[in-house]
């Protein structure tokens, strides 16, 4: 029995907490980052950079963990949640930026598993 489409879910779910927790959102907030982030990583993927891929309820970028990463960004919070009361948009715009600065370096190094 293929169990992917239930731990994509988890880990999903797993990183929306996470993402709630390091940002002090509301669930949907959370939600609504966490599709943003898992965007842009897919189309960074598909433009050649690092592989994103579920391993045991997680994601991973390459070889790297993701939950990791995401609460190294709990120093933008502040910044955050100022833009998103006017600008969303940016909002998280600021945080895939700062996803994918800490992550491409190491992706390169690190490569898929």
């Amino acid at each position: 029995m293929n169990d992917w489409p239930l731990r994509s879910a988890q880990a999903r779910e797993e990183l929306t907490e996470a993402l709630g927790d390091v940002f002090e959102v509301g669930r949907d907030q959370a939600q609504l980052l966490m599709l943003s982030l898992l965007t842009t990583l897919i189309q960074h993927q598909q433009a050649g950079g690092a592989r994103v891929y579920v391993r045991e309820n997680s994601y991973f970028v390459g070889a790297l963990p993701l939950l990791p990463e995401v609460r190294e960004l709990a120093g933008l919070r502040p910044k955050y949640e100022q833009l998103y009361v006017q600008q969303p948009a940016q909002a998280h715009l600021l945080i895939q930026r700062a996803l994918l600065a800490r992550l491409v370096p190491h992706a390169s190094r690190g490569g898929a598993a």
